[in-house]
């Protein structure tokens, strides 16, 4: 049996990413972004939500080749004390939505534990570290049913949730 904790929705948003990948003809867009009221995840901002869909079919139904998805994880690199980060949609470069620090990141060390990271956009990639972890093991960004984060590329697209310590990784 389950427990329902903060970590069980990215959980479920992992397997619903992998499934679109896998199953021909399937698609998902992220809106963590624009969730304003956790006690109501639905987006008010329908006329956002269609323009990523529109996005996605212009570009997978299409081929238009126009941006249709946020920062998707796809490497870690540990590097001393710091873990580096690469990702697939970031073409064009990535950036904080609102110009501030990256959000919603945590790294563990050996212990296992998670605690907030900085994390830095250093060209096409991000450097993830924690002051007192000086060998990082995992990474995870916005890992909380919570999470706001400001990670996007620069078509404004938000960065799906991910975990560098994923069963069977």
């Amino acid at each position: 049996m389950r427990v329902n904790s903060p970590e069980m929705l990215p959980e479920f948003w992992t397997l619903q990413s992998a499934a679109a990948r896998h199953i021909k003809n399937t698609g998902m867009v992220v809106t963590t972004d624009l969730v304003n009221d956790l006690n109501d995840i639905h987006p008010r901002d329908k006329a956002s939500v269609g323009h990523r869909l529109a996005l996605l079919a212009l570009d997978q139904t299409y081929e238009k080749e126009v941006p249709s998805a946020g920062p998707v994880f796809r490497k870690m690199k540990i590097s001393g004390d710091k873990v580096v980060l690469k990702f697939e949609h970031a073409k064009n470069g990535l950036i904080s939505k609102d110009g501030q620090p990256l959000t919603w990141f945590t790294m563990a060390g050996a212990d296992g534990k998670f605690v907030p990271a900085n994390a830095k956009i250093v060209g096409d990639i991000v450097e993830v570290s924690v002051t007192g972890i000086d060998k990082p093991a995992a990474v995870r960004f916005a890992w909380d049913e919570t999470a706001q984060p400001n990670f996007c590329n620069a078509a404004g697209l938000p960065a799906e949730p991910f975990r560098t310590d994923a069963p069977g990784e």
